[in-house]
């Protein structure tokens, strides 16, 4: 079995994607399907995490006791 994990790195336009983690997911996906091998193809998207991450009650009520 192989799996695949495709990491788009934080600080990118949150509402324009990102395009080169699709293709990419697409391209292994086909290549386990063509090759006919076991696996798995995971995109995590860190831009969405980290937005997330800041943009939550306990993020903000941390970037307020900061100021």
């Amino acid at each position: 079995m192989l799996n695949t994990v495709i990491i788009q790195p934080p600080l990118v336009q949150l509402n324009t994607p990102y395009p080169s983690g699709a293709y990419l997911r697409a391209f292994f996906t086909a290549l386990y399907e063509e090759t006919k091998t076991e696996g798995a193809v995971e995109w995590l998207d860190l831009s969405n995490a980290l937005f997330h991450r800041i943009f939550c009650h306990s993020g903000l009520e941390f970037i307020f006791k900061k100021t």
